[in-house]
């Protein structure tokens, strides 16, 4: 993490170093001692181009340091008048290099660099031996250091990088401890409630007071505890990976009869194309379309509508409800399990749908019905399955 910023950090200031020289050889003039002027501009262009060429290059080569050194020998030899302040240049490919690879190759570039550095204070500069044995002992002193502590660094910012992950790891896995947590504890309010209600009514009858609506309410809140227990299963079931062609239109209409209506709820299905297909677990369709469908009806004044359209290689399958809508601050919140609004719902409807979706590459949006007011659900799904998984 931090190595990778830290390569992308100098590639692009490589990049912005080279396109400063070269901009500013270019406008502002020429400051050489010599009268070719051709040959700066050549390499300064080479190496803005090679430099925005690295750019693209995600891994950490060798080379491209090596040839840092080598520009920057051709500045330094071009540019005789600027020798001092572009010698401490040679700093950076060694100290990165080190820094981002912690290879021991770092000592090359800093032995490289050293005998660079000697040959233009001899040769180039013409210095007294005197003091170019100075010259030369602090320079490669330098260099080595440097070198050292690139690779030291590297180290810990590696350790650093270790420690970071398992924190990382660490907060995941309290995240889902603390989900599980949520999510025991809701089956334990949900179940509790229903329980409470059998066992006064069983009291009841065992009392002798026999009375019909005590038989109901056992009757009703059996039903309940089972309706939850179904939908928790449903929650982490593992369908068939064994798809088949689905006919959407004629799919929705079955499912869509065999939701318990109220009369006052009026549901149509609108489509284009009433033979368009799918490849799905037909189980899983069947319940993802219910569960969205079944949270339409339970939330609509009177009407719902349902539309299916094609869209590339996708069916987007639109739920629409004229009751009062989602509001934006909860609408990633009610695929949560056990996130309701609805006192009799179990909270696990969405997501199951969204789960199941999620599995078959698909996905649910919620957004505003312009249609009816109210909220509208859409469901994406590929055309195609693109993984053979389809768990959900």
């Amino acid at each position: 993490m931090y190595l990778e910023k830290l390569l992308s950090g100098y590639k692009l200031v490589r990049f912005f170093f080279a396109f400063s020289f070269f901009f500013s050889f270019v406008i502002y003039g020429k400051v050489l001692e010599k009268n070719d002027y051709n040959i700066p501009e050549i390499i300064l262009f080479i190496y803005l181009i090679t430099s925005f060429t690295l750019l693209f290059f995600r891994q950490i080569l060798f080379l491209e340091f090596f040839l840092d050194i080598v520009f920057l020998t051709a500045f330094i030899i071009f540019f005789l008048k600027l020798t001092s302040y572009l010698s401490i240049l040679y700093l950076y490919p060694i100290f990165f290099y080190g820094v981002l690879t912690g290879s021991r190759k770092v000592y090359i570039l800093s032995t490289i660099s050293f005998f660079i550095m000697l040959f233009l204070k001899a040769f180039i500069e013409n210095i007294e031996f005197s003091t170019l044995f100075l010259i030369a002992f602090l320079n490669g002193f330098s260099f080595f250091v440097i070198a050292f502590a690139g690779i030291k660094l590297y180290e810990r910012l590696k350790k650093q990088e270790i420690f970071q992950k398992q924190i990382e790891k660490l907060e995941k896995e309290q995240e889902i401890y603390k989900k599980l947590y949520q999510i025991s504890a809701n089956i334990a309010h949900e179940i509790k409630n229903p329980l409470a209600s059998i066992s006064a009514s069983a009291q009841l009858l065992k009392e002798g007071n026999f009375n019909e609506k005590l038989v109901n309410i056992i009757y009703e809140e059996s039903k309940r505890i089972d309706a939850l227990i179904k939908d928790f299963l449903n929650l982490s079931k593992s369908f068939s990976k064994t798809n088949e062609k689905i006919n959407i239109y004629e799919e929705i209409n079955k499912v869509i009869k065999s939701c318990i209506l109220t009369e006052n709820i009026d549901v149509k299905v609108f489509t284009k194309d009433s033979k368009i297909y799918i490849n799905m677990n037909k189980q899983a369709f069947n319940s993802l379309i219910r569960n969205i469908i079944k949270n339409a009806i339970e939330w609509a004044k009177s009407q719902v509508i349902v539309s299916v359209e094609k869209i590339g290689n996708y069916i987007y399958i639109n739920v629409e409800d004229d009751g009062e809508g989602v509001e934006d601050e909860i609408k990633e919140e009610i695929f949560e399990p056990f996130f309701s609004k609805n006192p009799q719902g179990t909270g696990l409807g969405l997501s199951i749908a969204r789960n199941i979706a999620l599995n078959y590459q698909g996905d649910i949006i919620v957004s505003k019905s312009e249609i009816l007011g109210g909220a509208k659900f859409t469901v994406i799904l590929p055309l195609e399955e693109k993984n053979e998984s389809t768990n959900s």
